[in-house]
């Protein structure tokens, strides 16, 4: 068992903290996720320094009631399309992503809120705010320093592209038209060419 601290002072010399920090992170949440994380957070507070441990991949706890053992998964109670945190400048916003996302997740899964907010050091008001923004705008919500607003406008650049795809002669749907791969690609042309994050249109 070890911390997420423990983790940044035994791999920093190889990778910088804020990467160990981020990968950590993503373990704890993915495990979570998949009911590997060995430890209660209903009872433990989760922080960088909480020694942790994961059950190996292909073996869960068996239980005879299933329904009482909610499995923390984004994609089930966080509305809307995943977002790929992979593509943030840097490791601390990729770390911040992933905590916000998994503590947004255990409360809308039914956790309390005040234990949540405990558990991942943060204010409960901050945490309620990123709860309600997450309910109406999904996982993007989550990213540090993003923008929380609808934009009334469509880039002309996505118009463009979505206007393409959806006229081909077998027309595609609405969500294949949302998951196409293009469209992530000219988000992320777009986000180096202007030096600033371009979100893929939800």
């Amino acid at each position: 068992m070890r911390s997420v601290n423990e983790c940044t002072q035994r791999f920093g010399s190889r990778w910088s903290e804020m990467e160990v920090e981020a990968a950590m992170w993503k373990l704890i949440g993915d495990a979570a996720a998949q009911g590997r994380l060995l430890i209660d957070l209903s009872e433990v507070e989760l922080s960088r320094f909480t020694a942790v441990a994961f059950l190996d991949e292909g073996v869960l706890p068996a239980s005879s009631e299933q329904e009482d053992d909610q499995v923390l998964d984004p994609q089930g109670v966080v509305p809307g399309p995943p977002f790929d945190a992979s593509i943030l400048e840097t490791a601390e916003q990729q770390a911040h992503f992933h905590r916000n996302l998994a503590a947004v997740t255990e409360v809308l899964s039914g956790k309390s809120l005040g234990a949540v907010a405990k558990a991942y050091e943060m204010r409960s008001t901050m945490l309620s705010y990123l709860v309600k923004r997450t309910r109406a705008f999904g996982q993007l919500a989550c990213v540090p320093y993003g923008t929380y607003h609808r934009n009334r406008t469509l880039r002309p650049e996505f118009e463009h592209l979505i206007r393409k795809l959806y006229t081909q002669p077998l027309r595609p749907s609405i969500m294949a038209v949302c998951e196409d791969v293009r469209l992530k690609k000219l988000a992320e042309e777009l986000s180096s060419r202007e030096g600033s994050l371009v979100l893929v249109p939800t």
